[in-house]
């Protein structure tokens, strides 16, 4: 997966996040419910891709802080632009780091397995009958 295409997926979970900042979920309980997420993620990737004890505590690490800037990110600015030019910027970091922790060959791995699960997502969604929907 390309930068530009994890930067616009990126995006759309930023305005889908906003968007549903209506319901009565407070911050903190979605910060958890993200981080936990994550956290489940992580654990997936690092045995998928075999990464060492110490990577796994810096990757673990490095996601919650994104996880934690990009909940600071929304809650600080309701200027959109603002919002996505700051979320760039802190993905572009949280993915430096990555590249840092990993190496090349494992950053590359992480990518493709990111993809993968994406288009897993996708066939997913599009298998479901609109009609059964709420």
């Amino acid at each position: 997966m390309n930068l530009k295409t994890l930067s616009l997926t990126l995006l759309a979970t930023v305005a889908m996040l906003g968007a549903q900042a209506q319901d009565s979920t407070t911050d903190a309980e979605k910060v958890a419910a993200k981080q936990a997420r994550v956290s489940a993620m992580t654990r997936t990737a690092a045995e998928e891709l075999k990464l060492t004890e110490d990577q796994v505590n810096r990757l673990a690490a490095s996601d919650d802080k994104y996880a934690i800037g990009m909940s600071a990110i929304r809650s600080l600015s309701t200027d959109r632009d603002a919002i996505v030019k700051k979320s760039e910027e802190l993905y572009n970091q949280h993915e430096s780091e990555l590249l840092e922790i990993l190496g090349e060959v494992k950053y590359k791995q992480l990518n493709e397995w990111r993809k993968a699960r994406s288009n897993e997502g996708m066939q997913k969604l599009e298998s479901v009958d609109p009609k059964q929907v709420k």
